[in-house]
C-alpha cells in the first residue's frame, strides 16, 4: 500500500539512501489537476440544485460536508483493497446515481410545491442527516477512484487533498449560482437544477461520466 505522503514507487527509489525528497513531474501535477477537476465537478450539479432550493444559511454545512467526505472517500477506498473495490464498484455507482437521480425529482417537484412546504423540505434535506447522506452518495464512486489510483505512484493524502479541493471549490460555485439564479426565476431555476441532476445521473448510471 502506497504511503500517505509518499508513493510506492519513490520510496524505493529513496529508501535505501534514507532520503526522502518526493519530486512530482510536471506531467504528473497536471495529471492530477484535471483528476480533480473531473472528479469534483460531480458536485457542481448538485450544489447548485441545493443553491437553488434557499438553503444560504446552510452553505457552510454543505461545504464542510461534502469537503469531509470528497478527502476521506477515496482514502477508505485505498484502504479497503481491490477484491472489495470491485465487489462494491456497481453498487457505488448504482446507489450514487439514484440519490442524484432522487435529488433531481426533488428539486423539479419542490418547484411546484407551495412555499412553505418547499421551505420545510428545503430545511430536512439541508439539515445534518440530510446532507451526510447526499454527500456519501455523492463522493462514493471515488472509493474507486482511491483505490485504482492507489496502485500508481500517486500519494494517499495529495489525492485526497485535490480531490477535497476541487470538490468545494464547484460546491461553492454551484451553492452561489443556483441562490442568485433563483432569486430571478426560482421556478426555473429548481426545475433546470432538477432536470441538470436526472441527466447527470442517467450518465453515471451507464458509465457516460
Amino acid at each position: 500500500m502506497p504511503h500517505l505522503f509518499t508513493s510506492g514507487t519513490e520510496q524505493n527509489r529513496f529508501g535505501d539512501s534514507g532520503g526522502s525528497v518526493f519530486l512530482w513531474s510536471a506531467m504528473a501535477i497536471a495529471d492530477l489537476m484535471v483528476l480533480g477537476v473531473i472528479v469534483g465537478s460531480n458536485n457542481l450539479a448538485v450544489s447548485f440544485a441545493l443553491g437553488a432550493m434557499n438553503t444560504g444559511k446552510y452553505h457552510a454545512r454543505i461545504l464542510v460536508t461534502f469537503g469531509l467526505f470528497e478527502f476521506f472517500v477515496p482514502l477508505a477506498g485505498l484502504l479497503i483493497g481491490r477484491y472489495f473495490s470491485q465487489l462494491i464498484e456497481s453498487y457505488a455507482t448504482a446507489l450514487g446515481a439514484a440519490l442524484l437521480m432522487a435529488l433531481g425529482l426533488f428539486a423539479v417537484g419542490k418547484s411546484l410545491m407551495a412555499r412553505d412546504q418547499s421551505q420545510q423540505l428545503s430545511r430536512q434535506i439541508t439539515s445534518y442527516r440530510g446532507i451526510f447522506w447526499l454527500a456519501l452518495g455523492v463522493s462514493l464512486d471515488n472509493l474507486i477512484v482511491g483505490f485504482s489510483l492507489g496502485l500508481k505512484d500517486v500519494p494517499a493524502l495529495l489525492l485526497a487533498g485535490v480531490i477535497a479541493f476541487f470538490s468545494v471549490c464547484f460546491a461553492f460555485v454551484g451553492l452561489k449560482a443556483g441562490r442568485y439564479l433563483s432569486r430571478r426565476s426560482r421556478t426555473i431555476t429548481e426545475v433546470s437544477a432538477g432536470v441538470l441532476l436526472i441527466m447527470l445521473a442517467v450518465a453515471i448510471y451507464l458509465g457516460w461520466f
